[in-house]
């Protein structure tokens, strides 16, 4: 015959019961015809709840499905960002050498050329600040082109621009120091 699995239980001096047998049973004894067998009982805490690891399990894997999959995508749309940017600036130094550029070509045929334009292009803006110094040696040219919020500045200086131009220096430059 099975032992009974539930604790017995008094009560104590205010009326309320307390456990007495505090033991778990893992094992029960039964007597089958004239053989003694050791049966094995699940633990009292997994009653009731079959499949119980099997759904946290499951839950546990979704949720990093899901924030593998959220992560993913806000990677891909900050790379997305950052790449259109990229190309918002490369544009805009793109701008700004066409400017620089006819500005070089205007002095080839016009000495007096002093610069002070803007010129819209395909893709963004150019303007050309006024160009330094006179005649055909040590001419500074000052281009900033833009595209979308990009803003790249150009200074070039010419050591002379006729019969054929030669730069001393072409840098790029956050703010321009030697045009006003």
């Amino acid at each position: 015959m099975p032992m009974s699995d539930q604790a017995s239980s008094i009560k104590n001096a205010s009326g309320k019961q307390e456990a007495t047998n505090q033991r778990k049973r893992f094992f029960d004894l039964e007597i089958l015809g004239s053989c003694l067998t050791l049966v094995r009982l699940r633990p009292e805490s997994s009653r009731g709840r079959p499949g119980y690891i099997l759904l946290i399990t499951v839950l546990m894997i979704g949720m990093i499905a899901v924030a593998t999959t959220v992560a993913l995508r806000f990677l891909g749309w900050m790379n997305e960002i950052t790449s259109f940017t990229a190309s918002e600036s490369n544009q805009a130094l793109a701008n700004a050498q066409t400017c620089v550029e006819r500005a070089i070509l205007n002095l080839r045929t016009d000495m007096a050329y002093v610069g002070r334009e803007t010129a819209t292009l395909s893709s963004g803006t150019c303007s050309l600040k006024e160009i330094q110094g006179s005649g055909n040696e040590n001419r500074i040219i000052c281009a900033e082109g833009t595209a979308g919020s990009a803003v790249r500045r150009l200074e070039i200086v010419l050591q002379r621009a006729f019969p054929s131009a030669r730069v001393e220096s072409w840098r790029e430059v956050s703010a321009f120091q030697r045009c006003p």
